[in-house]
């Protein structure tokens, strides 16, 4: 098994390890505007930035790439990445209300379930029926909720687009035709077992007492590792240049 694997691997569990701190330590660090969300937002900042790089300069770390994709028109998709990943930085951090303390439009007021300025907790887009008694949506509702979008969203393009493109050359030359970089399969494996692990690491968690309020930010700082990796092996930094690029076959 590669080095990389392994690591990316062993940070995922350290990761959700933070369950096994004193409760007063876990609640701290995974609190709104804690050490995870604040984390979080800057790995899906970064990402972003790398990703808009690729756009605008088009400097790609591996020959295929930097051959393929040598107008703005054909990089289209980076910049299409670029401005998801800094919707996730900005609904993360509620596009720095807390930080700049600027009010909630009167609209946010009336539809956002925590009366914040972002998105993702609107009533629509929210995980919860009803947010005082913990219900769940259920049925069609459930389909919606920005969390369930986000997750299928990445799963597809990370693991069923490189699977796709493995076993059918019609589907390849689709990618190849609308210039969608095939992300390597080790990446979707990874944001699959994430999604496992979650689920795993929650039930502990509460059997420990803790709410998986925690144990849900730990997940999201793993999937925004995740897709900080994705821009790290597209694009040509020095450092990185000896670390092989795993990619599906085009």
């Amino acid at each position: 098994m590669k080095f990389e694997y392994v690591a990316v691997f062993l940070l995922m569990v350290l990761v959700y390890l933070l369950v096994f701190l004193p409760s007063e330590s876990m609640i701290y660090v995974t609190q709104e505007d804690g050490l995870i969300e604040y984390l979080t937002a800057l790995c899906f900042l970064i990402s972003s930035l790398l990703c808009f790089t690729l756009f605008v300069k088009g400097r790609f770390r591996d020959g295929e790439y930097q051959e393929r994709y040598q107008s703005y028109r054909q990089r289209l998709f980076f910049l299409l990445l670029a401005l998801v990943l800094f919707c996730g930085f900005g609904e993360e951090i509620s596009w720095g209300q807390r930080i700049f303390g600027f009010g909630t439009p009167e609209l946010f007021m009336e539809h956002n379930v925590q009366k914040e300025f972002n998105i993702h907790n609107l009533r629509f887009f929210n995980l919860w029926e009803d947010i005082e008694t913990e219900e769940r949506k259920e049925g069609w509702k459930s389909l919606f909720t920005m969390k369930r979008l986000f997750v299928m969203s990445f799963l597809s393009y990370l693991l069923l687009v490189p699977l796709l493109s493995m076993v059918n050359r019609r589907f390849r030359k689709l990618m190849n035709t609308l210039y969608v970089p095939v992300p390597p399969i080790w990446l979707g494996l990874f944001f699959l077992i994430n999604i496992f692990m979650y689920r795993f690491f929650k039930e502990l968690a509460q059997s420990r007492g803790f709410h998986n309020h925690g144990v849900s930010e730990l997940e999201e700082f793993n999937f925004s590792i995740l897709l900080l990796i994705l821009p790290l092996l597209w694009t040509r930094i020095p450092f990185l240049t000896d670390v092989k690029l795993g990619r599906a076959k085009q």
